[in-house]
């Protein structure tokens, strides 16, 4: 397994972060995986890409993109959801 580096302290005590969200979870799926740092408490992504790793922070605004895009789409799928929930019983 590949040791990071932080990209704010430069230590090497990076760990896997737990998911927190829904949009953190289509950040996953698309290759993004959410570390912490041990020394400094950095939270963020990280993206390896054969040789080449990129960094994001929480604030980045790849990570706001996903996460306000798929929260608006949990939330269109969940009204259209009850719309023909609604149409189905007023038959």
């Amino acid at each position: 397994m590949a040791t990071f580096v932080c990209p704010k302290c430069r230590s090497n005590r990076m760990r896997r972060s737990h998911v927190r969200n829904y949009g953190e979870r289509v950040l996953k799926a698309v290759g993004r995986l959410a570390y912490r740092c041990q020394e400094c408490e950095w939270r963020g992504f990280i993206r390896r890409r054969g040789d080449t790793i990129s960094y994001y922070e929480e604030n980045h605004w790849a990570y706001q993109w996903v996460r306000n895009i798929s929260a608006g789409l949990l939330i269109l799928t969940i009204s259209f959801g009850l719309y023909f929930l609604a149409l189905s019983v007023l038959r």
